[in-house]
């Protein structure tokens, strides 16, 4: 991946933003921004460094991987309550990944 690809791989899955779940106080996490990027930085970032994240963006971003069907590769929205009958609450979000 070249350091562009990587930084916006990282922002795709998440991380560095809000998840909106509605938790007061929820943290964006830490992401070193593009500016900021150093020679090494695409090293750092891809071994876990520079990077920062909550416990419940790391949920949602390893869902892309554990979704199937037409599911796979999108993050699911988060809320606190189900209601099933918001359907402005349902269906994909974001894709990071090809299906396959």
């Amino acid at each position: 991946m070249t350091e562009g690809q990587l930084q916006q791989a990282v922002r795709r899955f998440g991380f560095g933003a809000r998840t909106d779940l509605g938790l007061p106080g929820e943290s964006t996490g830490l992401v070193t921004s593009a500016q900021n990027w150093t020679l090494y930085s695409q090293t750092y970032v891809s071994i876990g460094h520079e990077i920062g994240v909550t416990p419940v963006q790391m949920v949602r971003a390893f869902s892309a991987f554990a979704r199937s069907d037409e599911l796979a590769g999108t993050l699911p929205r988060l809320t606190l309550v189900a209601d099933e009958g918001d359907a402005s609450r349902a269906g994909i979000v974001v894709r990071v990944l090809p299906p396959e």
